[in-house]
């Protein structure tokens, strides 16, 4: 008769998979289990010392974005997630400021669900953002090409990641236009 699998203490559900084995200081080994639904990682009770494991709550498998729950990766983009709400999310004094933070929002979202990298989507959200505080109408293109001409300190290589992040967003909207063409 095969050994049934032990429930999961945190949730109580049946669906475990085996996850290795910890070696106790005595020399024995107990089995490890990984509950599915909610990815809490513990030994058969059991067969373990009945003291309540606080350690293993705090090493849960299956984090955001398909990286373990704790990796600086993870926390990294949940709060650079967390911080774009609450920018798109603040109340501002200017309706047409408010338009552009919903859009840039919009627009990470997009990006994110397209499976843009974070870096990517920070680096054009902020280029957008810039573009919008120096004068640009982002759903004008003939307004972003002007703002990006005059930028007279940004370098070739800066102005053609303007043209690429702006492209980007106008395919969002559905919009086209005729890009400027610089070379790094």
């Amino acid at each position: 008769m095969k050994p049934q699998a032990p429930s999961c203490p945190q949730c109580g559900s049946d669906r475990v998979w085996k996850d290795g084995v910890r070696h106790l200081n005595d020399g024995a080994s107990v089995q490890r289990w990984l509950c599915r639904d909610c990815g809490y990682r513990f030994s058969d009770p059991a067969k373990t010392s009945k003291r309540k494991n606080l350690h293993n709550f705090y090493r849960r498998v299956g984090g955001w974005g398909g990286q373990p729950k704790n990796s600086a990766k993870a926390v990294k983009a949940l709060k650079e997630l967390e911080e774009t709400e609450k920018w798109a999310a603040g109340a501002t004094e200017n309706a047409s400021e408010s338009d552009i933070r919903s859009l840039l929002f919009n627009f990470a979202w997009w990006m994110k669900k397209k499976g843009y990298s974070p870096s990517t989507i920070d680096g054009r959200v902020k280029i957008l953002k810039t573009l919008a505080r120096r004068g640009a109408n982002l759903r004008d293109p003939d307004s972003v090409k002007e703002i990006i001409a005059k930028q007279q300190t940004w370098s070739d290589g800066r102005k053609e990641l303007a043209v690429e992040a702006y492209s980007c967003f106008l395919t969002m909207i559905g919009g086209k236009w005729d890009p400027p063409k610089y070379r790094r």
